[in-house]
């Protein structure tokens, strides 16, 4: 029933996929109040107009749960600003995938040399992969000084919302989950987004919808 829409729904676009539905049941399999995503009418409204409808409910939307952007007083770390500072607007790959995202040493590396490859400059915030202790470690051959000058590979804290509003950023690639979704959309930052969970097909179809995902 999941794979097609029911009738009436806002999006035919939007269903999942087959090889979404066992981490889809799963997750509806856990107990009630487990998990609690938050949503907003200003993206979601036609979605919860229709679970209104068709289940005689009001549908109460919390979200979003963002941050006040930072007070002035607070500025960007020294050491990013100046890197970010040399390039031009618009120009710098922003990568995170969050702290529970760990990659397989073949999905890192392929990664990164995606990144070489663009010839842009890049700022990658990345978990170390399975079987490594650092990054640095599972950096590919000679990497480190093909890209020095224009890309930083960094697996600790970063102040995530300073970076997306820097002038220089202009692209984002995130794990596709509904939080990043909201977060760039504030920040009217496009975005490519690498499926990993059951939201991901609904993120990157929502995301389409927004005019602010990049193919």
């Amino acid at each position: 029933m999941f794979l097609q829409p029911p009738n009436g729904f806002p999006d035919s676009s939007i269903k999942l996929h087959p090889h979404e539905m066992p981490y889809f049941v799963s997750v509806n399999s856990q107990p009630f109040g487990n998990d609690m995503t938050l949503r907003f009418r200003e993206m979601e409204g036609p979605f919860a107009d229709f679970l209104e409808r068709n289940f005689g409910k009001p549908v109460l939307l919390a979200g979003p749960v963002i941050p006040e952007p930072p007070m002035s007083s607070f500025s960007l770390e020294e050491k990013w600003d100046k890197f970010l500072g040399q390039f031009k607007a618009g120009s710098v790959i922003y990568c995170a995938f969050g702290s529970e995202n760990i990659l397989k040493k073949g999905q890192f590396q392929e990664l990164l040399l995606g990144f070489e490859l663009s010839g842009l400059p890049f700022f990658a915030v990345l978990k170390p992969p399975f079987g490594t202790e650092t990054v640095e470690e599972a950096l590919p051959d000679g990497f480190a000084g093909r890209v020095v000058g224009r890309g930083v590979v960094h697996s600790g804290w970063i102040q995530q919302q300073l970076i997306l509003e820097h002038p220089s950023v202009g692209c984002y690639v995130t794990r596709c989950g509904s939080g990043s979704l909201r977060e760039k959309v504030c920040k009217a930052i496009k975005t490519v987004m690498e499926e990993n969970y059951s939201e991901s097909s609904y993120v990157d179809d929502l995301s389409q919808k927004l005019q602010v995902l990049v193919n």
